[in-house]
C-alpha cells in the first residue's frame, strides 16, 4: 500500500443509497434497522436516549485506584491520550455527526477497601454482588459513591472509569458495564452509564487501551447490538475491542446514519447491475468508498467490506499470544461479505454467560447462536491465506473460508462477488452468477 494512496473514481451508484437504507424497528434499546429517529428509544412510546448517536454525549473519565493497587505518576498522560483517541475515533467515524464533552478528574480517587472486596463476578457478601446487570448496577454505586464525593456527576450521563496500569495477575477481575441504570447520587437517582475494564485496558491479556473498550460500551448506549457477524473475531471495535481492527463495521456506522451516502455503492438483488467496484479498508482514515451494500428483499442487506492496516488498526505484542498472528504489519489486506437481518428479534434463549461472556459453543459463525448477521463462506469453502482472525479454535471450521484474498469469490443468493485485485484499494467486480 502506498503511503498515501490515491484518490480513485468508482462507478456512481447502481441505485439511489436510499434503497439500501432497509427499515427496522426499535428493539427497545437497540436499532435493528432504519427507524425514524435514533436519538429515540423504547418499544411504543419513545424517548430520548442519555447517550444519543447524533448529537451530544457528555462524559468524564474517573481515575479510580485502591489501597494495594496505587495509581500512576504519570496520570495527565494516560488521561489525555486516551481521551484524544476517543474523540479522534468518534470524530471519524461519525463524520462529526456526535460530539463528546469528555471532562475529566485529574486525582486518583481511592476506593476505601482493596482490590479484592471488588471482584466480579462471584462476590458475595455485605453488598450482595452477584452476576447480571444488576450485579454490575450494585457494584456500580459502590464506585459511584465515592465519585460523588468529588464530581459533581448530574453534569454527567457517563463515567469512564481508568485503572491504573498493571495489576498483578487476578488482582482486579472487573468487566464491568452497568448501561442506562439507575444510581443514587447524593440522595436522589439519576439514569447513567458506567464503563471499566481490568487494569490498562478491557482484557489485560491483549493489553486493550482503555479508550477502545469505551467506544465498545457506549456503542451498545447508541443502540448498537455490535457482536456480529463474528463475535470475537479481529474484524472491528464491537465483535471485539481487543483485536487488530479498532474500527466499525460498514453496516454499523452505515445504521447509525454516519456513512455518508457517497461512500456506499448500493444496488438490489433484482435489478443487479455488473459492476467493479474498489474498496478502501475500514481501518483506514480516508474518504473513499467503504461499502458495497445489494438489498437482497426488505428485511435483509449483502454487505461486503474490506480490510486492512491503516489509523484504526492496533497490533500490540500482546495479542500475539491470543490470536497467534502470523502477518506483517503491512500484510494484512481481505474482504468479507455478510448478511444482515433488519427484522431480527432475539429469541428468549440466552446467547451469553450471565457475566456477559460469549458462550463456549459461540465462535462468531455458529448458526445456534442467534445473531442479526453472519460471515458467508468463500467459493468452496477452503480458505487460501493464514490470517488468525479469530481464536477460535475449533479444528472442524475453517476459519479462514470467511475471509477472501485476491483470487477468492463469493457466490450468495445468485450473486456473484468476485476479488479481482489489491493493492493501494481491493477491487471488486459483482454481477449475477
Amino acid at each position: 500500500m502506498s503511503p498515501t494512496p490515491p484518490a480513485f473514481q468508482n462507478p456512481k451508484s447502481a441505485q439511489d443509497v436510499s434503497v439500501c437504507k432497509l427499515k427496522g424497528y426499535y428493539g427497545g434499546n437497540a436499532i435493528r434497522g432504519f427507524v425514524p429517529d435514533i436519538t429515540l428509544m423504547g418499544i411504543g412510546n419513545l424517548y430520548p436516549r442519555i447517550n444519543p448517536a447524533v448529537g451530544i454525549n457528555d462524559a468524564v473519565i474517573v481515575p479510580i485506584d485502591f489501597p494495594d493497587f496505587v495509581g500512576d505518576k504519570d496520570l495527565d498522560q494516560m488521561i489525555n491520550s486516551n481521551r484524544d483517541m476517543f474523540l479522534a475515533w468518534v470524530d471519524y467515524f461519525s463524520s462529526g455527526k456526535l460530539r463528546t464533552n469528555l471532562d475529566s478528574h485529574n486525582t486518583w480517587i481511592r476506593m476505601p477497601k482493596p482490590t479484592s472486596f471488588y471482584k466480579l463476578p462471584d462476590h458475595v457478601g455485605e453488598n450482595d454482588l452477584r452476576l447480571g446487570q444488576e450485579g454490575n448496577r450494585k457494584l456500580g454505586q459502590l464506585f459511584v459513591d465515592e465519585i460523588s464525593k468529588q464530581i459533581d456527576l448530574s453534569k454527567y450521563r457517563t463515567m469512564y472509569l481508568l485503572f491504573p496500569r498493571n495489576p498483578k495477575e487476578g488482582m482486579l477481575d472487573i468487566d464491568l458495564p452497568p448501561r442506562m441504570v439507575e444510581f443514587k447520587i447524593q440522595g436522589a437517582n439519576r439514569v447513567m452509564s458506567l464503563f471499566a475494564g481490568i487494569g490498562w485496558g478491557y482484557d489485560n491479556r491483549v493489553a486493550t487501551p482503555p479508550w477502545a473498550m469505551w467506544v465498545h460500551e457506549i456503542a451498545h448506549d447508541w443502540g448498537l447490538d455490535g457482536h456480529a457477524p463474528g463475535n470475537g473475531w479481529n474484524v472491528g471495535i464491537l465483535s471485539n475491542q481487543g483485536g487488530v481492527s479498532l474500527a466499525l463495521n460498514a453496516w454499523e456506522r452505515f445504521l447509525l446514519t454516519w456513512m455518508p451516502d457517497s461512500l456506499v455503492y448500493c444496488d438490489t438483488k433484482e435489478e443487479l447491475k455488473a459492476a467493479s467496484v474498489r474498496l478502501s479498508a475500514l481501518e483506514r482514515d480516508d474518504q473513499q468508498i467503504k461499502m458495497i451494500a445489494i438489498a437482497l428483499d426488505s428485511d435483509r442487506l449483502l454487505v461486503i467490506e474490506a480490510h486492512g492496516t491503516g489509523k484504526w488498526f492496533s497490533r500490540r505484542p500482546e495479542q500475539d499470544q491470543v490470536f497467534r498472528l502470523r502477518f506483517q504489519e503491512t500484510g494484512l489486506y481481505y474482504v468479507v461479505a455478510y448478511i444482515v437481518n433488519t427484522k431480527f428479534v432475539y429469541p428468549d434463549q440466552t446467547i451469553v454467560n450471565a457475566d456477559g461472556s460469549a458462550l463456549s459453543i459461540d465462535d462468531g459463525v455458529n448458526r445456534d447462536i442467534p445473531r442479526h448477521a453472519y460471515f458467508a463462506m468463500v467459493d468452496g469453502g477452503v480458505g487460501s491465506h493464514h490470517y488468525p482472525l479469530t481464536p477460535a479454535s475449533n479444528p472442524s471450521v475453517d476459519y479462514a473460508a470467511y475471509a477472501a484474498v485476491q483470487g477468492d469469490s463469493f457466490t450468495i443468493e445468485g450473486i456473484k462477488i468476485e476479488f479481482i485485485s489489491t493493492g493501494d484499494y481491493e477491487t471488486i467486480a459483482i454481477s449475477k452468477s
